[in-house]
């Protein structure tokens, strides 16, 4: 009877914390992803390696999707508070790619850091003036904003 009562009360505790989401995954800081969107009427192909420099530094990293027309890469996304920085922070983290954009198997674009303010003449993920930012709401990872750099048909020619 003791045991009977031992187990009654340790089901009650779990469905209890479980119904409070008592036992669920918090995500302990606020997030900000990273976007590439292609605004442009092609199917390309983007890809993010690692550069010769920087291998001996990390690990060779290659990753790549193919946007169609309004689609949007999320290659990663980072700790870190929404405000003006985070932009300068995500570029931060793309210094160590190369960032080639691909249309039929043929290279149209190759972008290579360095980083820093370039105004609006030079389109570039490595230009802090090329990127947006804006606040993401009801997201379960604590993502709380975005900062997204958009594909043009300028990036195309």
């Amino acid at each position: 009877m003791l045991l009977s009562r031992i187990i009654l009360t340790g089901l009650s505790i779990a469905l209890f914390c479980s119904g409070c989401k008592f036992l669920a995954w918090d995500y302990p800081d606020d997030r900000i992803k990273v976007e590439f969107k292609n605004s442009t009427a092609s199917t390309v192909l983007i890809v993010l390696n690692t550069d010769s420099l920087t291998r001996s530094q990390f690990e060779t990293f290659e990753d790549s999707l193919v946007l169609v027309a309004d689609d949007v890469f999320v290659p990663f996304d980072f700790v870190a508070e929404y405000n003006d920085e985070s932009v300068v922070e995500a570029v931060e983290i793309l210094e160590i790619y190369t960032i080639k954009i691909y249309e039929s198997n043929v290279i149209l674009k190759i972008w290579e850091g360095p980083s820093d303010y370039y105004g609006d003449s030079i389109h570039s993920p490595f230009n802090y003036d090329s990127w947006e930012i804006r606040p993401v709401e009801e997201n379960p990872e604590n993502v709380v904003g975005a900062v997204t750099f958009t594909i043009t048909e300028e990036d195309l020619e």
